[in-house]
């Protein structure tokens, strides 16, 4: 893998490399919302050009009628650090200052979730459902029960992930009039499954999801890593990179909200 990072042509050893990769592993693990619900495929190697995706033929007997390939996205963000740094923090013998790596890593995780809910969005065959009075106590509850009745009623069953924009979320935290229970408590029950919220998503936006991995899943050619771009002048150009598409293989278990 080190030859394609290009690893050796940058001003520092293994343990700065070290601490760079906990961080991007840290800092990915806290931002990342769509591999809190979809589980992952791979990763198969940053060669990997294409995935395939099987479509299912129904009739007395069910099976595999076509494969189409999807290619890989390739999702990057640079980062440079100054060889005045790097020699800072070599002669002092502290760690070097690795803000720009956590704030290049939000930026990819922002662009892989965009991707993701994206892809969602746009899928054809995918239900739609009104956001209904959601604004009001207990209209979550009936718009999330019209979401599951529908995916039910195509024969998609769970387990289920309910995914917000943030405000939505938010009014999810409110009491349920004769309960005294939060109405995300009432949600969580009936979905037998857990609520996200994710900053990504458009306004008044959200998705239930049957999220088996047999409805859909994120194929990994390449996950996050930082490589070594070379310098420009006395800065050292790195490069945040990953290679992923997401695979959608049933239309029906997806239901936008909106």
């Amino acid at each position: 893998m080190n030859e394609f990072l290009m690893r050796d042509g940058a001003p520092f050893g293994e343990d700065t490399w070290k601490h760079i990769d906990e961080v991007v592993e840290h800092v990915a693990r806290q931002q990342l919302v769509g591999r809190r619900f979809i589980e992952l495929h791979g990763p198969l190697g940053f060669g990997a050009m294409a995935v395939p995706l099987s479509h299912l033929a129904k009739g007395d007997a069910i099976y595999i009628a076509e494969r189409e390939l999807l290619t890989f996205k390739l999702l990057q963000q640079d980062f440079h650090l100054s060889s005045e740094e790097i020699a800072a923090a070599q002669h002092a013998g502290q760690p070097l200052d690795l803000a720009p790596v956590a704030e290049a890593t939000v930026r990819l995780a922002l662009q892989e979730d965009e991707m993701i809910f994206d892809g969602l969005r746009k899928v054809k065959g995918a239900h739609t459902l009104p956001l209904g009075e959601w604004d009001k106590p207990g209209g979550a509850f009936a718009t999330v029960a019209a979401g599951l009745e529908k995916l039910t009623a195509a024969g998609v069953y769970g387990p289920y992930a309910l995914v917000l924009n943030t405000k939505l979320y938010a009014q999810l935290q409110r009491v349920m009039m004769g309960t005294g229970r939060l109405e995300s408590t009432q949600v969580r029950e009936l979905l037998g499954g857990n609520i996200y919220f994710a900053p990504t998503l458009k306004a008044q936006e959200g998705f239930l999801i049957a999220n088996s991995p047999y409805n859909l899943d994120l194929a990994v050619a390449q996950d996050m890593v930082t490589a070594y771009v070379g310098n420009e002048g006395l800065n050292h150009m790195f490069r945040v990179v990953e290679k992923l598409v997401l695979r959608i293989k049933r239309a029906g278990a997806i239901c936008l909200i909106k």
